[in-house]
């Protein structure tokens, strides 16, 4: 059930949790930002990019479902939808260092730890 890095069922939870702040309201406020920015701090490791951007990408397409389903008149087209995404929605980035990164530390007169 792992998709990369990131575990399946836990990205689930979160597009869930997205999705309802989504259905509620017609822009991207600070709330679903945070929950994006949130989701990145966490799972921002080396080598989870792909991940990350795909989080990202169905975030956007549940934005997108979202706004056609309440659309009277026009529905919005997605290669409009794709810059509202590139400008609305933060992009991930990795957090954390590898370990071999974080845990190299160094005492007095540059001596490895024991």
């Amino acid at each position: 059930m792992e998709n990369g890095n990131v575990n399946v069922q836990k990205n689930r939870q979160v597009l869930d949790i997205t999705k309802t702040f989504i259905i509620h309201e017609t822009r991207v406020n600070s709330a679903e930002c945070e929950v994006l920015r949130g989701h990145y701090n966490y799972y921002g490791v080396p080598g989870n990019g792909r991940a990350m951007n795909a989080f990202r990408y169905h975030v956007g397409r549940l934005w997108f479902r979202t706004l056609c389903r309440r659309s009277q008149k026009t529905r919005i087209n997605w290669e409009r939808m794709k810059r509202i995404i590139k400008k609305w929605l933060p992009y991930p980035k990795i957090r954390h260092p590898y370990p071999e990164q974080r845990l190299c530390v160094f005492t007095r007169g540059r001596s490895p730890v024991r």
